[in-house]
């Protein structure tokens, strides 16, 4: 009699139970966690899950691991050596690169720096590797595609005088706190070779020195970054009419030189005449010669040249 009590009293308590397990499936049928518990939760019962999961498997309870169960092995073996156009087609490729491309990356912390062994391996990973005509056209359609609609917070704006003034001032007084990233600026601006290409006055002394046999080097670390220098100590500096403000054309009050260079010829003069004074002070020699009269008569100062050698 007392057994079947307790069966009357257990019964009902299982079967309530089943029920409820019931329909708390039907609940959650074709619904994923957030929808059902929210963000905070589901991400709970995930992150228990998957360490349940990780313990079973570690014990050797469990002897499949968590991504064979999943079936992700099988599917990457399928996909290995096989591009995304070749797995998915060309529509669905471009979707699934752009996913990739535009993921959400663990940042480094602030003040992080890679070791100069990284830098280096980095650097020859990437030597004589250039993408394809294909791979360009797709990341020019994935910038197009992604940049759409996109608007600049600075568009048609333009910063005030004040706003100006406060980050002049901000730079001054970081400059005046890391007097190191003054000299790493200085050295910055040495190995920069401004313009990129070779003037036609330059190009024509470098002709008539090679023809005479007189080697030289072009843009080599120094004051003022000086277009030809030839060993021991000569620096020959080829100086543009209007860049640098001819004498013989400008007057003192003339500007010259173009946006933030514009400046008035005076200004310029004492600036190159600055450069002489530093250079000839490391017991450097001086040539600089005037654009008009490179054209006018090579000759002569390929013999002025001469001379100093």
């Amino acid at each position: 009699m007392f057994i079947n009590r307790l069966y009357l009293i257990y019964v009902p308590k299982v079967y309530k139970m089943n029920i409820i397990k019931m329909k708390q499936k039907s609940i959650l049928k074709n619904k994923t966690y957030e929808e059902v518990y929210g963000k905070e939760r589901a991400k709970q019962i995930i992150y228990k899950r998957s360490q349940t999961i990780k313990n079973l498997y570690q014990s050797g309870k469990l002897k499949q691991s968590p991504l064979q169960l999943r079936g992700l092995i099988k599917r990457n073996k399928e996909k290995k050596g096989k591009t995304y156009k070749e797995i998915y087609g060309q529509e669905r490729a471009i979707i699934e690169c752009n996913k990739r491309t535009h993921a959400k990356k663990t940042h480094r912390p602030k003040g992080y720096k890679l070791s100069k062994l990284h830098c280096k391996r980095l650097s020859e990973s990437h030597k004589g590797i250039r993408p394809t005509k294909e791979t360009r056209l797709n990341h020019s359609l994935l910038m197009i595609k992604y940049y759409k609609g996109h608007i600049h917070p600075m568009k048609d704006k333009h910063h005030t005088k004040a706003s100006k003034l406060k980050m002049k001032l901000s730079r001054y007084k970081y400059l005046k706190e890391h007097p190191e990233s003054i000299i790493a600026l200085r050295n910055y601006r040495l190995s920069q070779i401004i313009p990129t290409k070779d003037s036609i006055p330059e190009k024509m002394i470098q002709k008539e020195l090679k023809r005479n046999g007189i080697k030289f080097k072009k843009h080599i670390k120094l004051i003022g970054q000086p277009d030809l220098f030839i060993e021991p100590n000569i620096c020959i500096f080829c100086d543009g009419d209007f860049w640098h403000g001819n004498p013989s054309i400008y007057k003192s009050t003339n500007l010259i030189g173009v946006g933030k260079d514009r400046m008035p010829a005076k200004q310029k003069w004492k600036y190159d005449n600055n450069i002489n004074k530093q250079l000839k002070k490391q017991q450097y020699i001086v040539l600089r010669f005037w654009e008009k009269d490179i054209h006018k008569d090579i000759n002569l100062i390929i013999n002025k040249i001469k001379k100093v050698i």
